[in-house]
């Protein structure tokens, strides 16, 4: 009896280890499915993130050429042949002011005389003239603004698709709407005879020294 009641018992024993191993193994297998369906979630997850910066960036790609268009079909016959002259002049635009001068801050960044390290972002060039000097048209216009800023003038003429802007004036001679031909004066540049001068197509900033000749 005592031979049986130990044979049951190792059976009973045998059979508990065979249910725990089977449980930790259905249990392994849960795990490494539950794991494998977080990555694929991931996945798929990262695949609808990049279907959408896709979309995203094909609209914005869709819209910016729909614009390009549209500036386009905007631009009168007249904007189309001004821009057409101002482009075939690159390199020999006149200097935008009286006098002998020369460039005093390069366009982009500029160190600080003095202070290492430290750069200041210059949106055009600044160009220092004799006492008196004016600033001239570059190029035939149209003035699209005249404002006051900080003290000084600023006047901005249309040439077509570009604008060029002259800034630091202590008085201006033309008005907004008002036609201007090449080199002729819009203003005269501040006591301290520098002219910060900028050149932009439509919203881009350019370096005005590949476009203006020596």
């Amino acid at each position: 009896a005592e031979a049986q009641r130990q044979k049951d018992a190792e059976a009973k024993k045998k059979a508990q280890a065979a249910a725990d191993a089977a449980a930790a193994e259905a249990a392994e297998q849960k795990t490494a499915a539950e794991q494998k369906a977080r990555e694929a979630e991931a996945q798929r997850m990262a695949v609808e993130r990049k279907a959408k910066a896709d979309e995203q960036r094909s609209s914005k790609e869709i819209a910016e050429a729909r614009k390009n268009v549209e500036e386009s079909r905007s631009m009168s016959s007249v904007d189309r042949m001004m821009s057409g002259g101002f482009e075939a002049n690159k390199g020999r635009l006149p200097m935008p002011i009286t006098g002998s001068a020369r460039i005093v801050s390069h366009y982009g960044q500029n160190s600080v005389a003095g202070l290492s390290g430290v750069t200041i972002d210059n949106k055009g060039i600044n160009i220092m003239g004799q006492s008196g000097c004016q600033a001239r048209a570059i190029y035939d216009g149209e003035v699209s603004a005249v404002f006051g800023y900080g003290g000084s003038f600023v006047v901005m003429v249309r040439h077509g698709v570009y604008i060029s802007v002259y800034c630091n004036l202590r008085s201006v001679n033309v008005h907004r709407g008002q036609k201007v031909s090449t080199r002729q004066s819009l203003g005269t540049v501040a006591s301290d005879n520098i002219l910060q001068f900028q050149l932009r197509k439509l919203q881009n900033r350019l370096n005005p020294e590949a476009w203006i000749g020596r």
